[in-house]
């Protein structure tokens, strides 16, 4: 039998010589054979799995394994396997004392607060393995599997069959405690595991003989990655690492980001990402504007709204723009689409040195870019290099047309401004007359610090109003007026003479020209 891996799944080609052991199951445990030692073969054709006698026995069959190295590994944070390797190594040398202890490790890292279950850690070593291992270094590496590596494989996925549906209850008998607690069902796991994951996860729960699925196990894992990019949507790197910053429940668990006033230039940020889903070639974008616009908010909405489909964000800060290049080609390698996130853009006249560097890893991996990969750059300015340290003109054009697809985004009016504090306010069930929150948003945006540099008209400032709103109305539910804002009703509170000072209100009616101008001059974009 040969196999062959690629993103439209698996084809399998069976010969005779391989028909009968993959239908055979490969290997389970093996029976004895006459002279009292297992033999490979034996291991491959057994069926009928007998109840594990002794510790010793468990010790060897997790040796055995082969392509899943975790319990070989040396680790300084113990995890499920070395843990249950050390319990099964002190019951074999009758250290009950030292066994129980173990035990009782292990028991924490599967049943409590955050552990994910004796099955599903089994399931953890298939599907994430934490960083890799030989097998996910062939199934992500080679389109076509070897033939005996396919036997290994299956083999492998048997063996863990069964320590899955081991009967922990053996390992109390074995150590000889009844003061021990039993393990308990778990099935949280499952939830930071992509669906199409979870799908052939479930024809491991519900069934056994694993060794059969285990073409369409490998296409599973080679096209979810393993690791960081495996388990999570959204990451940072720093230092060339990758540390995951989004799992998949807190992706899910989002509210969709809802953007009013830019939803053009969302649609041409969605249609290019959904390009480089696609398959085909997507262009590296720049977004820029005036803070707090939304430009970050709308690229991290592409985690909840892609992320199942295999797409992930891995932020970059700009100092460590040098390493971009090398991480572009690490990126190149894995299964999945990646969007590197640059935020915020921007340097002054005492970062040259830095700039020139970021200058030169962004460029170079803008020039080198790859299939899976694009680049997104946040900037408060079209040119994010200022004057004084790229003095050529053309040569600031020339880095920011390197960007195929440039977005921009437009200073707030009072109109988009209330449009976004009239939609947050209905998401979050404020129920306040329409006149009144247009009024406290006006005065929250220009005149709640009681300075005339206040936040100004932004998606941020409404946000941050809208957060501010509910825990205020929620304090004057509980009667607590103490250090809740006085919103100014009237004429001589602080507020009110804040905002008519500032004049955009005379005599309390609000001024349009005086906030436009205001808006144009602390908001334009460079």
């Amino acid at each position: 039998m040969s196999a062959f891996l690629s993103s439209s799944g698996a084809t399998i080609r069976r010969d005779s010589a391989h028909e009968g052991i993959c239908n055979s199951g490969l290997r389970g445990r093996p029976h004895a054979v006459a002279s009292g030692k297992r033999s490979r073969l034996s291991m491959v054709l057994a069926t009928s799995k007998p109840k594990l006698t002794s510790a010793i026995e468990l010790r060897e069959m997790i040796a055995s394994l082969v392509m899943f190295d975790e319990f070989r590994r040396e680790s300084t944070q113990p995890g499920f396997c070395s843990l249950l390797v050390a319990v099964l190594d002190a019951i074999s040398k009758g250290d009950r004392v030292k066994a129980a202890e173990l035990y009782s490790s292990l028991w924490v890292v599967c049943c409590g607060l955050e552990g994910k279950g004796w099955f599903e850690q089994i399931i953890h070593i298939i599907y994430t393995a934490g960083g890799g291992n030989p097998f996910t270094d062939v199934v992500q590496s080679v389109d076509k599997i070897p033939r005996h590596l396919i036997d290994i494989l299956a083999a492998d996925l048997n063996i863990l069959e069964e320590l899955a549906y081991f009967d922990t209850k053996q390992l109390k008998e074995w150590i000889g405690s009844d003061l021990l607690p039993d393990f308990v069902h778990v099935t949280g796991f499952r939830d930071v595991l992509p669906q199409k994951a979870d799908q052939a996860l479930d024809k491991l729960r519900n069934g056994r003989n694993w060794g059969a699925h285990t073409l369409e196990i490998a296409t599973v894992v080679k096209g979810m990655g393993v690791g960081p990019t495996g388990e999570y949507y959204g990451l940072y790197c720093t230092g060339g690492a990758l540390s995951g910053v989004v799992s998949r429940t807190e992706a899910l668990s989002t509210p969709a980001a809802r953007f009013v006033g830019v939803e053009e230039i969302a649609q041409k940020l969605y249609q290019n990402t959904e390009s480089l889903l696609s398959g085909f070639k997507a262009q590296n974008a720049l977004l820029y504007g005036p803070p707090g616009c939304g430009k970050s908010s709308l690229i991290r909405s592409l985690i909840l709204k892609y992320g199942e489909d295999g797409l992930r964000i891995v932020e970059v800060p700009k100092h460590e723009l040098g390493q971009l290049p090398n991480l572009v080609f690490t990126l190149s390698k894995l299964p999945q689409k990646f969007v590197i996130f640059v935020d915020d853009l921007s340097y002054t006249e005492f970062e040259a040195e830095q700039m020139r560097e970021g200058k030169a890893g962004l460029e170079g991996s803008l020039r080198g870019s790859c299939e899976n990969v694009v680049i997104y750059v946040t900037s408060n300015r079209r040119h994010p290099a200022i004057s004084s340290i790229m003095d050529e003109t053309e040569e600031k054009k020339a880095f920011s047309q390197r960007f195929g697809l440039t977005l921009q985004f437009p200073s707030a009016d009072r109109y988009q401004y209330r449009a976004i504090v009239e939609q947050l306010a209905k998401d979050e069930g404020i129920e306040l007359d329409l006149v009144e929150l247009n009024r406290r948003s006006l005065l929250w945006a220009f005149g709640h610090t009681n300075q005339k540099d206040a936040n100004g008209l932004s998606g941020r400032t409404a946000r941050q109003f809208i957060d501010f709103l509910v825990a205020d109305e929620a304090l004057r539910g509980l009667g607590q007026d103490q250090g809740v804002i006085d919103w100014g009703d009237t004429p001589g509170t602080p507020w009110y003479a804040c905002i008519e000072e500032d004049g955009l209100f005379k005599d309390g009616v609000y001024e349009k020209e005086k906030e436009l101008n205001r808006s144009l001059n602390n908001g334009s974009a460079q």
